[in-house]
């Protein structure tokens, strides 16, 4: 029988040799200024984090900071790994006739599930998916609206120039507000943590609606709810038909009206929402859609109040409620909309 002893001192003559090994293929890989030396970038690190985690000497936490904190992180550990496994089917010298198979099943196994990833084979090339372990993205342009299907089935809707990121494993499921804003139909499962400009909240299955604002976050809940941080009284739910202003400070949490929903969701039909709104506010809110700007000339028609719902991708009925009801000159012109006086 082999003492745990012997077992270990072998793995770790085995994980070292698998290491050199990879470290050849690396000095050919990175750059020619890396060369002499000890090799570095994304590739050398994750053949030492790939060692640590075989040993068991590696600090998970770190090793997953490390990975979803750039993509090649994660592309470069992929593909060490799946060297790795091409390595381990080669006889290394002096092993024991009694490999310690059984005993190390466990961290083999917990190695291939952190570096879970479909194997597809092409051309004789061996190929780990790495898309488990970066953070996917997705957005639009201004005056584009789009529908995303996330691993779980959930569905992210993204209104004008907008930028949402997500990264679901087995155990956690988060979504980055990047830019704009998101309707987010998330399904069951463990709950999903949202951030967006350094404000966080924990979302259960539901329906949300979240817009990036200049130092602060809105957050609708249709249905399910949120728990939020206020640093002064911990943890506070959120429930449906409310909404939370995040920022980097206490929440504001408000009840929130059938109009004020109406107003939030309109873009998902295609519109525009107004009521008794600043024409300078709807005007700063309808070029979020507009590739030609509108334009007020005249600052004195700042404060002119508009209301109605209009179409975010055609303004033309809105230019004829300002002219009719406010009885301003619109004029356009190939640089924009402009919005003038008649007196």
């Amino acid at each position: 029988m082999i003492s745990s002893t012997a077992i270990w001192r072998f793995r770790c003559g085995q994980a070292s040799l698998v290491l050199t090994k990879l470290r050849n293929t690396v000095v050919q890989q990175e750059s020619a200024s890396e060369k002499e030396g000890e090799p570095t970038g994304p590739t050398a690190e994750a053949a030492r984090w790939l060692a640590g985690l075989e040993l068991g000497t590696a600090n998970l936490d770190a090793f997953e900071h490390w990975r979803d904190s750039d993509p090649r992180h994660a592309l470069a550990f992929a593909r060490v790994y799946a060297s790795a496994e091409a390595l381990s089917g080669l006889a290394l010298p002096d092993e024991p006739a009694e490999a310690p198979r059984v005993e190390m099943l466990p961290r083999r196994h917990f190695v291939r599930n952190v570096a879970a990833g479909a194997v597809l084979a092409v051309g004789g090339s061996i190929f780990l998916g790495s898309r488990a372990f970066a953070w996917n993205h997705a957005s639009t342009a201004v005056g584009e609206f789009r529908k995303v299907s996330l691993p779980d089935g959930s569905i992210v809707a993204l209104n004008t120039d907008t930028a949402v990121s997500w990264q679901f494993e087995a155990a956690r499921r988060r979504i980055r507000l990047d830019r704009g804003e998101i309707a987010l139909d998330l399904g069951p499962g463990t709950p999903a943590n949202f951030s967006a400009a350094g404000a966080e909240a924990s979302l259960s299955a539901g329906r949300f609606v979240a817009r990036l604002r200049p130092r602060k976050v809105d957050l609708l809940i249709l249905r399910g709810r949120a728990i939020v941080t206020d640093r002064d009284k911990g943890n506070v739910l959120v429930s449906a038909f409310e909404e939370a202003n995040l920022s980097s400070g206490a929440p504001l949490l408000t009840l929130a009206s059938a109009e004020r929903i109406s107003r939030v969701t309109a873009w998902q039909n295609g519109e525009i929402e107004f009521d008794d709104e600043r024409l300078a506010d709807a005007v700063e809110e309808y070029n979020r859609y507009l590739s030609r700007k509108i334009v007020i000339d005249d600052p004195r028609l700042a404060d002119l109040r508009i209301g109605g719902r209009f179409a975010s991708a055609d303004p033309e009925s809105f230019f004829q409620a300002l002219a009719l009801g406010l009885d301003v000159r619109v004029i356009e012109n190939g640089q924009g909309v402009h919005i003038q006086s008649k007196k």
